[in-house]
């Protein structure tokens, strides 16, 4: 994708070193992001998706990491604006 730069400068993520398109992906397209920090996922969401839709799994996901769950929660990282995802169909979130 060519405006990946730009879509990934929303973030605070420090120096991207390299990215790859994923293969899977259930309805979405992902993209793993290595920085000089860590390594990310981009996930851009399926076009039939709304804003509540994400939205509400962002709360969903959030509510069972504060319950304890026992498993690891792929928390969304906010954005440089203190948002969980960007865009307006496609929607991008990490």
């Amino acid at each position: 994708m060519k405006n990946l730069t730009s879509i990934l400068n929303n973030w605070n993520l420090g120096k991207v070193i390299r990215t790859k398109k994923l293969r899977r992906g259930q309805g979405n397209h992902n993209w793993l992001v290595k920085t000089e920090k860590r390594i990310y996922v981009l996930r851009m969401v399926s076009s039939n998706r709304t804003k509540k839709e994400i939205e509400f799994e962002h709360l969903y996901l959030a509510k069972l990491d504060s319950l304890g769950f026992p498993y690891e929660i792929p928390l969304p990282i906010k954005t440089k604006g203190g948002k969980t995802f960007i865009g307006a169909k496609p929607f991008f979130w990490l």
